[in-house]
């Protein structure tokens, strides 16, 4: 598949399965801090002591904040055409109908 599309897809994917990863290592040291310095903490159903004791639910959760976190990549990015003498070539980068250049240059 080429186009549009595959260049909106690939970028989403890469981001989020990496924002996911970055976020289960957070969870996992959380998991670890609690356990070491909070021992009698750890064994109260209720609160936000439930959830970090939750594995499975700390996964789901970092899963889903980073398909959200990384949703603005569906919108903002296009695959960006150039001819430059006669050579043709893409890229998938920002689209600049809706992102201004001049915005981030001094």
């Amino acid at each position: 598949m080429k186009g549009n599309f595959m260049c909106k897809y690939t970028a989403y994917v890469a981001n989020a399965t990496a924002c996911h990863s970055n976020w289960i290592w957070v969870c996992m040291y959380t998991q670890r801090y609690v356990h070491i310095f909070y021992p009698m903490y750890r064994v109260m159903p209720t609160g936000i002591w439930s959830i970090v004791k939750d594995t499975k639910k700390l996964v789901l959760l970092s899963g889903v904040f980073a398909i959200i976190a990384e949703f603005w990549l569906i919108f903002l990015f296009k695959e960006v055409k150039l001819n430059i003498n006669n050579q043709f070539a893409t890229f998938c980068g920002p689209d600049t109908d809706l992102i201004k250049y001049g915005n981030f240059s001094r």
